[in-house]
């Protein structure tokens, strides 16, 4: 008697062989779309794709930055050199002269006094020293105010600036000068009796006026 095969390992052999088709499927799947040249990827197919220009385009110029020219000043807090002018007082006068600044004020030296100065601040020390009496007038048509008047002094052949002290006496100019009106500065400068035959006096007051310089002797 013949025996007729079970159906069932034939059906087993159709499965697996669905299932292995689905495998090779799935994974060529999973190969393509992971290829360089795949179009899953939307965002890496156009950064693939060629120019459709034909020509690459060049990259955008950078914005060029602008520095300070020298000599002027940059930002707030920078430090780029601010502007400066360099002052050039106008050639001495003798000590006795009577400065006049073309502004309508003038400025004269009427006392000299020898006497030994008192250190009251600090930076001031007690030595001797002379004390200048100083009379500014106001011949102009407007007031002027003298708030800012400024009196130095330097000694000897090399110019050694003296350290200024307010005592014994020092009053220097204050307030406005009305037209017409005079007034009365005192200035007292630490200065070597030896160094006396040989000072400079520089006066100024204000940028639009000159610096002006009274020179000879006090001894």
């Amino acid at each position: 008697m013949r025996t007729i095969p079970s159906p069932a390992p034939r059906r087993t052999s159709v499965l697996l062989g669905v299932v292995l088709t689905a495998l090779v499927t799935l994974v060529a799947g999973v190969v393509w779309a992971l290829s360089p040249g795949s179009n899953a990827d939307p965002d890496r197919a156009r950064a693939a794709a060629p120019s459709t220009t034909g020509a690459a385009q060049p990259a955008a110029p950078a914005t060029p930055t602008r520095s300070a020219s020298p000599g002027t000043s940059g930002s707030p807090g920078s430090l780029q050199p601010a502007p400066y002018e360099e002052v050039t007082p106008r050639p001495a006068v003798p000590l006795s002269a009577t400065a006049d600044f073309g502004t309508g004020l003038t400025l004269r030296i009427v006392e000299v006094e020898a006497v030994r100065s008192e250190a009251r601040s600090p930076g001031e020390v007690s030595a001797p020293a002379v004390r200048l009496t100083m009379r500014a007038r106001n011949a102009s048509d407007r007031p002027i105010a003298v708030d800012g008047l400024a009196v130095t002094l330097e000694h000897g052949a090399a110019r050694t600036p003296a350290v200024g002290v307010t005592e014994p006496g020092g009053a220097p100019f204050t307030g406005v000068l009305e037209p017409g009106a005079t007034a009365r500065g005192v200035y007292v400068f630490n200065v070597p009796p030896g160094e006396r035959d040989l000072v400079r006096v520089t006066t100024s007051y204000t940028g639009a006026a000159p610096t002006l310089v009274l020179a000879g002797s006090l001894a």
